[in-house]
């Protein structure tokens, strides 16, 4: 059964009522959880950068809504770049899950390391980034 605010969002989707009894059980929890994902988004700030070519500074954050899962543009003030964002996403996503496996967002768990692609300049490349990934109340 469909709680009525995730039988909303799949009808502003387009689903047709067939198409929603398709719908599996893990859609159905995220939907159900979605008042209380709004309310978070998780943060990758960076927390050291050294020679990065990206231009990568220390404070700057990519940020993420946890519903939807989604890059929030408007509050990333990061630049984009692919070797720092591709290992950034894997604890964004480890976040994201175990607060809809119900863990405490305000946890000792809820926090998580990442570096960049590039080995920096003692290891054979030029620049490295560190981030901290953590969870932060939505403004």
């Amino acid at each position: 059964m469909l709680e009525p605010q995730a039988r909303q969002r799949l009808t502003e989707l387009g689903l047709s009522e067939e198409e929603m009894s398709r719908v599996g059980d893990r859609v159905k929890r995220v939907l159900g959880q979605a008042s209380t994902m709004r309310q978070y988004q998780i943060v990758a700030e960076v927390t050291q950068a050294r020679y990065c070519n990206a231009e990568l500074k220390v404070g700057q954050k990519i940020v993420f809504s946890c519903m939807p899962f989604k890059l929030d543009t408007a509050q990333t003030d990061c630049p984009l770049c692919l070797r720092a964002l591709a290992p950034v996403l894997d604890p964004v996503t480890t976040l994201r899950e175990l607060m809809l496996a119900g863990v405490d967002p305000a946890g000792p768990d809820m926090t998580r390391g990442a570096g960049c692609l590039d080995p920096g300049l003692e290891q054979g490349g030029l620049g490295h980034v560190r981030f901290k990934v953590y969870l932060n109340k939505a403004s």
